[in-house]
């Protein structure tokens, strides 16, 4: 198969992949966005589904309970990305990894509110669900940062990362830039 720019990809080289600049939000087009958002839509209809019939829902429940054990091992598998990227020869790419990472943490949202059936009060548990919120919260300030700052960078060197490295280095030693006057 052959790649959009109409050359055949290199043998070991997955033809079915974006290109290396692709972001992390759109890898594998959205395939993990997608995933996120049709199991925090399944949550979403199986919480509904149980408070028309009109049942109250907490953690308690067996829906609680359910949602409870998904956002559990859901946690557990997002703690692994820690594990798994500083691992070489995993069977799947480092981009893969890190692009289900963003947006399943996101889909922890609305599972562990459903857990909870919009429960708080002042308690260990509503201690553990404002930790997470936090830890997803900087994980979306180190996403966004994550993408904003290498373009930055790139943008500020000319689009040439190692152009400007000597010029940088030698200005902010103090030695003039070849050819300007040295007078104080």
């Amino acid at each position: 198969m052959l790649k959009p720019d109409g050359t055949r990809p290199a043998p070991g080289e997955r033809s079915g992949t974006a290109n290396k600049n692709q972001s992390i939000l759109v890898y594998r087009r959205f395939h993990y966005r997608k995933l996120a958002l049709l199991t925090a839509a399944a949550a979403i209809g199986a919480f509904a589904v149980t408070a028309w019939r009109g049942g109250m829902q907490n953690g308690g429940t067996p829906l609680g309970l359910g949602l409870g054990i998904a956002s559990g091992a859901l946690i557990v598998w997002l703690m692994w990305y820690g594990i798994r990227k500083r691992r070489y020869g995993s069977s799947a790419p480092a981009e893969d990894w890190l692009s289900a990472h963003v947006y399943m943490g996101m889909a922890l949202i609305v599972l562990a509110t459903l857990h909870s059936g919009f429960q708080f009060g002042w308690n260990a548990p509503t201690v553990a669900y404002a930790l997470m919120l936090i830890v997803i919260a900087s994980g979306i300030a180190g996403t966004a940062i994550y993408l904003r700052v290498p373009a930055l960078m790139t943008r500020n060197q000319g689009h040439h990362p190692g152009a400007n490295v000597a010029r940088n280095f030698r200005t902010g030693c103090g030695v003039p830039p070849s050819g300007a006057a040295v007078g104080r």
